[in-house]
């Protein structure tokens, strides 16, 4: 399915960086299984991500996105993990021979802190707002 051509987000989103902000996604009717890849851009309400299988729109899927956290003189760099479920609003699978990108919306937090973690990660000014 086409990506939609007017953009309805309510949130700001933000540019993450490419091929180094891994998502594990677990679909909801598969919940052992999981599916690695990473994210382009995050919001507080959705995320655009790729994987290298494609998982229709509308399906169920809970998504954790590790956020890298800024590195302080003489600390190990860590990485703040955000949980979120939602569904899968669209996918671009135009070509299968490599990766697919696709978005999710957000409509819950499976952890009392993760909402809490993403916006605070999101209002550092560590990231990019997307266009």
């Amino acid at each position: 399915m086409p990506r939609p051509e007017r953009d309805r987000r309510e949130q700001t989103r933000f540019i993450l960086p490419h091929a180094y902000t891994p998502v594990v996604v677990r679909r909801a009717d598969d919940p052992r299984r999981t599916l690695e890849g990473h994210a382009y851009d995050l919001s507080e309400r959705g995320v655009c991500f790729e994987l290298d299988e494609a998982i229709e729109p509308g399906a169920r899927i809970e998504v954790m996105v590790e956020l890298p956290e800024p590195k302080v003189l003489g600390s190990t760099p860590s990485a703040t993990f955000v949980r979120a479920i939602g569904e899968v609003k669209w996918t671009d699978d135009d070509d299968a021979r490599g990766p697919v990108r696709m978005a999710a919306e957000f409509d819950a937090f499976p952890g009392a802190l993760d909402r809490a973690r993403l916006a605070a990660s999101l209002a550092s000014g560590r990231f990019t707002q997307a266009a």
